[in-house]
């Protein structure tokens, strides 16, 4: 997603409801920036003013980005925030330009984890829409402000209005962050993640299913539950079934095997939710194993 969508964004988001704790607004100097001219702005940096050369550098990042993405433009830019590496905002653009252009998504990704630790907003908001490239290597101590943002946004969606459109924005995501929150939390070995996943399930959210299946297959946070693990596995839903359901269909017994597909199916009715599989509402003996 482009930086200028990520704006557009972050505008709606805001009449959805009182969505903003950042501690600063970049989408507001860029606005600001935005509205003087190259020259004014340059010469104010060239008097080492240093909110002169940050306005600088976000003038030539977002110029970049309108204008086909100069490159030039990028590269100075890049020298400009790494001389001003103590300010939350030049860390975050810092970030990105290494993310995007310079194919550095390690180092891009601490320094948008870091400027997201000190309250901006939009780091927060690019780590959580970009979850896929923090939560996989949730090890190291970057982690924790993975989990930060996280929390932060989840608190933030929390805090949405009860405006229709507000609900149904909430609904729809609240289940979504909570799973990334609750993985990010299991690789720490925080029993936290086990209700966030729960309520996940609860809510149909797709990534949960697997997650807490391997938790109850495991033994891992909560007492090991192959018939639980078994169900979550199915309601997963996929096709062809992945191997560890196969797996743990075979540890269970033909009793214990059927019990877990009836709460399966029972779940499905209760959810009005139906995956491949599912006999209908009579249960008939002809789908139960006996082996």
């Amino acid at each position: 997603m482009s930086f200028a969508k990520k704006i557009i964004i972050f505008a709606l988001l805001n009449i959805v409801g009182s969505y903003c704790y950042a501690q600063e607004r970049m989408t507001a100097t860029i606005d600001r920036v935005g509205r003087k001219s190259y020259e004014e702005i340059k010469e104010c940096a060239d008097k080492n003013i240093k909110s002169c050369e940050m306005d600088l550098a976000i003038g030539l990042y977002s110029g970049a980005i309108r204008h086909q993405e100069k490159l030039e433009d990028i590269a100075e830019s890049r020298k400009i925030l790494k001389d001003n590496l103590i300010d939350s905002r030049s860390r975050f653009l810092l970030g990105l330009i290494y993310i995007k252009y310079d194919h550095f998504p390690t180092e891009g990704g601490t320094l948008v984890l870091s400027s997201c630790k000190e309250g901006l907003y939009e780091a927060c908001y690019y780590v959580t829409e970009n979850v896929q490239n923090y939560s996989s290597n949730c090890r190291d101590k970057s982690c924790y402000s993975f989990i930060y943002a996280m929390e932060q946004r989840i608190k933030a969606l929390d805090d949405l209005d009860h405006s229709d459109l507000s609900l149904a924005y909430k609904q729809q995501q609240l289940p979504k962050y909570n799973t990334e929150l609750a993985k990010a939390l299991a690789a720490r070995g925080d029993k936290r993640a086990v209700s966030l996943l729960e309520d996940a399930v609860e809510k149909n959210a797709p990534d949960a299913f697997e997650v807490l299946a391997h938790i109850y297959e495991d033994g891992v946070l909560v007492p090991k539950n192959l018939q639980r693990a078994y169900m979550l596995y199915d309601l997963e839903g996929r096709v062809p079934t992945r191997p560890e359901k196969d797996n743990v269909a075979r540890q269970l017994t033909n009793t214990e095997l059927n019990e877990a597909r009836k709460s399966s199916w029972r779940w499905q009715e209760v959810h009005h939710s139906y995956r491949p599989g599912y006999p209908g509402r009579n249960f008939p003996e002809a789908r139960f194993i006996d082996r």
